[in-house]
């Protein structure tokens, strides 16, 4: 399943680039739905019965994936937190509920879906902190993967 997965991870950042006309690309963390055909073709056959459906299997998969790492790069986000304490979420939540959001979507070209994410100051303020060698070309994944932890 890895070889096909990454195959298909390729063939969506790949498909961005064609429907775009550019030359190169970087995969986003979006591009991981590219995968969730090849997931679900191996668990159906090994849930086939089930109640739940290969896709909403793939789809787990996907995010515990985020969720185990999140807490090695970053803080937890902590499910309850004490009034009048500053946690390093904040600013980001602060953000959203004071903007109209954004909304990436998968055929963003490259320069859209950076412009839309340098729009978002205090998820790169966290990832200065927390992650400061971050290389200036994985920023946007990082930033992407902040938004899905």
């Amino acid at each position: 399943m890895s070889i096909t997965a990454f195959q298909n991870l390729l063939s969506t950042a790949e498909l961005r680039m064609l429907r775009n006309k550019t030359k190169a690309t970087a995969v986003r963390l979006s591009d991981f739905m590219g995968i969730v055909p090849a997931i679900t073709g191996k668990v159906e056959l090994v849930y086939e019965g089930e109640q739940e459906g290969a896709a909403t299997v793939a789809l787990q998969l996907i995010e515990n994936a985020v969720k185990s790492i999140f807490p090695i790069l970053f803080p937890k986000i902590e499910k309850l937190e004490k009034e009048n304490e500053r946690y390093p979420y904040d600013d980001i939540v602060r953000w959203f509920s004071e903007s109209e959001g954004i909304e990436l979507s998968d055929e963003l070209t490259d320069a859209d879906y950076e412009s839309l994410l340098d729009q978002m100051t205090p998820i790169q303020t966290l990832i200065q902190q927390y992650q400061p060698e971050t290389k200036a070309e994985d920023r946007y994944f990082l930033t992407e993967f902040v938004l899905w932890g």
